[in-house]
């Protein structure tokens, strides 16, 4: 949004509240040409800046708006261009030639005083006691009276008009007369202007905020567009990839195992040949003993050679068979080698492409972290909370999201269908939809938001409203921290919310139904509401804690486990609480592998 813009809503609203808030409207343009008049009675000596900046500490920002209109109209202080500022705290003062305090219990002047010192800086007041500022001055029946401090002026090297000093209040008591008479009337026209006021103010910082915030969620949704569609493109060709290779994998195995069988067979073969081999050397050895006696014999000489002839042909014979298998099996080893190593290549590959598959779900988890809210932003606006956020794979199908506006906070704990890369889509499309609900439809009951993101997420997966379609979905519990009213509402699907207050766990039960497509979905969620006293832990979750298997007989902890546990420490710093819950899962679990995604938020107010 640009700035043209952002001064249109700003003349809008100031148009809209003119007719109820026109005596202080006329105070403001008048105590904005004060301002200006007072500017230029002022000299500065050395002052060396390219132009003349005027700063306001308030915490109402129509006078700022007032002082910007007057300042494109003059153009000029001291032939220097002119700059507006607003300062919301003392802290945030930066060097100027001029600040305007107007009396509130919210800025101490003494405060002020030590930081403009030793600094060329025009300190100007409404409403103060006498001789506390540098000039001070009060509207009283629509004139101006004013006194002037010429000392604390010339110690900062400022020098004024003496025919502005001529006609300044002179003693303490003229002022406090005039103070008297002034402080009556700004009490009655506080009490009727503080409502406009007020709604104004609210008005001017939410667009600025949401100027901001606009600019930066379309930066934000269109990097992540861009990530997730080339990461599921990524992941869809790794995906072909690695079920084609599993498939060629499969079908080597199988002819591995068959030569294998082969290769036994013929082992058995060669086993039962050797067998026979060492059956018939023991009968030639037998033989040969005959035809040794024989031929101890002349007669039996010709039968004896006849035997040995024999005999040798059978070895060869034998040797040749033996041979022969022996080639063989060099050939099926052979075989089989080479069948290993490609065996090996195959799995070299796969590991390789598990690998790609592997970096890109990492890389993925990034986005996904830096989607979530940082910790340090959930800190300043809730000091006193923990968040135990344990996903099962890489990437997670449980989420959690946290917004602030104004005096309200919406914090809340999701769980999409699924875990691992198709739950983690789905808490990017949860967390995409619930900045667009929040921060552009303005939508801040949880009910209605759980109804707005249920009709989003069923838009977005083009719904044909079947069967199966009822799968896609998530479950939520969703609160509204009102910090200025001390309240907390409450919706949730299928996740409840649990509150221990004086000892006793109270359980807040959530609608039975998801975020998502279900018979029952043309139902609203319902809300509850509750008054946040000193002391009370609120907490939300998924889950995946109360349903982990383990123990010593392999069971569920169980919803009762969680509640007793919850109990016993919730008196305890919410960081050991964190810790406590921790351990306790994971000895539970022990060698028993993790379920599901755990994610629980604890807070105290």
């Amino acid at each position: 949004m640009k700035y043209s813009s952002f001064w249109v809503l700003v003349l809008i609203i100031f148009t809209t509240f003119k007719s109820i808030s026109a005596q202080e409207t006329f105070t403001d343009k008048k105590r904005a040409q004060y301002i200006f008049s007072f500017s230029e009675y002022v000299s500065w000596k050395n002052s060396e800046t390219n132009e003349f900046s005027i700063g306001i500490l308030s915490q109402d920002s129509l006078l700022y708006y007032m002082l910007k209109q007057e300042a494109a109209q003059k153009q000029n202080i001291h032939n220097k261009p002119i700059d507006i500022k607003l300062f919301s705290s003392i802290e945030s003062i930066s060097p100027t030639q001029v600040i305007f305090l107007k009396n509130s219990k919210h800025f101490s002047i003494e405060d002020v005083h030590e930081k403009i010192d030793s600094q060329a800086t025009l300190l100007l007041t409404e409403n103060f006691p006498f001789h506390k500022s540098m000039i001070n001055f009060i509207v009283l029946d629509g004139n101006r009276k004013y006194e002037i401090n010429v000392e604390r002026l010339a110690n900062a090297g400022l020098t004024i008009n003496p025919l502005l000093v001529e006609h300044a209040v002179k003693t303490k008591e003229d002022w406090e007369e005039l103070y008297k008479k002034t402080e009556q009337k700004l009490h009655e026209e506080q009490l009727k202007t503080k409502k406009q006021t007020k709604l104004i103010s609210i008005q001017v910082e939410d667009i600025k905020k949401k100027e901001q915030e606009i600019s930066e969620l379309q930066q934000s949704i269109l990097r992540q567009k861009k990530a997730l569609a080339q990461l599921n493109t990524d992941i869809t060709k790794k995906q072909e990839q690695l079920n084609t290779t599993l498939l060629n994998i499969a079908n080597r195995q199988e002819e591995i195992n068959i030569q294998k069988l082969q290769l036994d067979k013929l082992n058995e073969n060669i086993t039962k040949q050797q067998q026979v081999l060492r059956s018939q050397s023991d009968k030639l050895h037998t033989q040969d003993k005959k035809i040794v006696s024989q031929f101890n014999t002349i007669e039996q000489q010709h039968s004896v050679i006849i035997a040995f002839i024999l005999f040798f042909i059978i070895i060869l014979i034998l040797g040749y068979i033996i041979y022969r298998q022996y080639k063989l099996t060099q050939k099926i080893n052979k075989e089989l080698a080479i069948k290993n190593t490609e065996v090996s290549k195959k799995r070299d590959m796969i590991t390789e492409q598990h690998k790609h598959i592997t970096d890109s779900i990492v890389y993925a988890r990034r986005i996904q972290h830096a989607i979530l809210p940082p910790e340090n932003i959930i800190a300043q606006n809730i000091p006193n909370h923990f968040i135990l956020f344990k996903p099962r794979d890489i990437v997670s199908g449980d989420y959690y999201w946290m917004t602030q506006i104004d005096d309200l906070i919406v914090i809340t704990a999701a769980d999409c269908t699924g875990h691992g890369v198709p739950g983690a889509f789905m808490s990017l499309l949860g967390i995409t939809f619930l900045n667009e609900i929040v921060h552009e439809k303005n939508i801040l009951e949880p009910h209605l938001i759980l109804n707005e993101l249920r009709l989003r997420i069923i838009n977005s997966l083009n719904k044909q409203h079947s069967e199966e379609e009822y799968k896609d979905g998530m479950d939520m519990a969703i609160c509204l921290i009102d910090k200025k009213q001390n309240t907390l509402s409450y919706s949730g699907a299928h996740n409840p919310l649990y509150i221990i207050r004086n000892g006793e766990l109270e359980e807040i039960k959530a609608d039975r139904m998801p975020v998502g497509l279900s018979e029952k979905m043309d139902s609203s969620f319902q809300v509850h509401k509750k008054t946040i006293n000193p002391g009370d832990a609120f907490y939300i979750f998924s889950d995946g804690y109360a349903d982990q298997f383990g123990g010593p007989d392999n069971k569920k902890f169980m919803a009762r486990s969680f509640k007793k546990l919850l109990l016993s420490i919730h008196e305890k710093e919410m960081e050991e609480q964190k810790s406590i819950l921790d351990s306790t899962i994971t000895e539970w679990r022990g060698d028993t592998e993790q379920i599901d995604d755990i994610l629980i938020i604890g807070l105290k107010m």
